[in-house]
């Protein structure tokens, strides 16, 4: 299934760089170490999420950092909670607009077809009952 892939690979690819932006920000290159914790955490969820044997792992944290995402883009337009705890700039909430957006609607895509497929039936191989009947 593609999309599984895809939302693999999303996973990945976000998860590495919310650790590099949490090592950045330890290192002393950022002013909230909440906004680095957070980072890490994510991170290190998103990495677990894309190699975990579940197909639902993946798309399910991408839909949830997506929303999260999205809501701190929100937050920072409109002044509501967390933005005051971050200096986030015109750029930081563009990104997060870009981010959210890619990975929600990667998410639905694959929630959406993985919900239409039939669930998959596995093969039993018929009895042998010739031995029986004498």
């Amino acid at each position: 299934m593609p999309w599984l892939r895809h939302n693999r690979i999303a996973a990945v690819l976000i998860a590495l760089i919310l650790l590099g932006v949490a090592v950045r920000g330890f290192a002393g290159q950022s002013q909230s170490a909440a906004y680095d914790a957070f980072h890490l955490i994510f991170g290190l969820l998103g990495l677990a999420a894309a190699v975990v044997a579940s197909g639902r792992a993946a798309p399910l944290f991408n839909l949830i950092f997506g929303l999260l995402d999205g809501y701190q883009a929100i937050a920072q337009v409109l002044g509501l909670f967390p933005a005051g705890l971050f200096n986030l700039t015109t750029v930081d909430t563009l990104q997060h607009i870009v981010v959210a957006l890619v990975l929600v609607t990667s998410s639905v895509i694959w929630f959406v077809r993985s919900a239409k497929q039939p669930p998959r039936l596995q093969h039993i191989p018929p009895q042998d009952n010739s031995k029986d009947s004498v």
